[in-house]
């Protein structure tokens, strides 16, 4: 019964990886946790999953356009020596510590996106944002989906911010995309369908090192993450082909409610291994 389960709970995460940038690991944490998996060895099999799942989803957001190449770099480039360290900081670190930490930055993530207003910037005659010419800031305009976007790419925000998700995505086992789509939205202030093909982009990096970390650790059984993976590749397809056909606003609503209800669940986890 169990390879069934591994089957559907891959599937159905898979198509929320390419639906909402969110990799895979913030469900799939909660969901291994509940069927009796240790969360160190649930840890190591979601970043597995998350290199595989995060990889096909992005292919499908690369050939729809909506992917920021520039901030996508810059966020991988500071996320990727810092998911390591992440993993190495976790075999420290208390196991209900982690599921409350876990939950704050859940609900913390959940609070941006809800906060979150677009920004009134004046314009220049070629339709650019005032005030852009500083060398650190990128900006370009895309089209995906019939919507044009001017995008704002902050070189220097977009490496602090991919140093602090590849953290935390390497000591929590999740990719980050969970955190980093809100953040690309809410932060840097990215259309959620280019930060959702972004996002997924930019976490394959992190979360493969994240992975080697585990397995060197002994944190990684290949064996229950395989069935995961192959009903996860085929979802992520499905998803990322939906993106743009949803409305943002449902986008957006729904990653809310993941975040609530993932949170939700491994705070009262948490709390209750650390209460008497």
């Amino acid at each position: 019964m169990l390879l069934l389960e591994l089957v559907l709970i891959g599937g159905l995460t898979g198509v929320l990886s390419g639906l909402l940038g969110v990799g895979g690991g913030f469900v799939l944490i909660p969901v291994l946790s509940a069927l009796q998996i240790p969360i160190r060895e649930a840890v190591g099999i979601s970043l597995l999953y998350i290199v595989c799942v995060a990889a096909m989803g992005a292919w499908s957001h690369v050939r729809q356009g909506t992917v920021d190449w520039v901030l996508a770099a810059t966020v991988a480039g500071g996320a990727t020596p810092a998911a390591p360290l992440g993993s190495l900081a976790a075999s420290h670190v208390p196991v209900a510590l982690l599921e409350v930490a876990f939950a704050g930055l859940a609900f913390a993530a959940c609070a941006g996106l809800f906060l979150r207003r677009e920004p009134h910037r004046g314009r220049r005659p070629d339709g650019l944002p005032v005030g852009g010419a500083r060398a650190y800031l990128v900006w370009r305009r895309r089209r995906d989906g019939g919507t044009d976007h001017v995008l704002r790419g902050d070189t220097v925000r977009g490496l602090l911010l991919g140093g602090g998700v590849g953290f935390i995505s390497g000591v929590l086992g999740l990719g980050g995309g969970w955190l980093l789509v809100p953040l690309l939205v809410f932060v840097m202030g990215t259309p959620l369908p280019v930060a959702v093909g972004t996002s997924l982009v930019a976490i394959v990096g992190p979360a493969l090192a994240g992975a080697l970390a585990h397995y060197g650790l002994g944190n990684l059984d290949p064996g229950r993450a395989i069935p995961l993976v192959l009903a996860g590749v085929a979802g992520a397809h499905v998803g990322a082909w939906g993106v743009l056909r949803v409305p943002e606003r449902h986008l957006k609503q729904a990653l809310m409610g993941l975040l609530l209800l993932g949170g939700g669940y491994m705070l009262v986890r948490g709390l209750a291994a650390l209460g008497p």
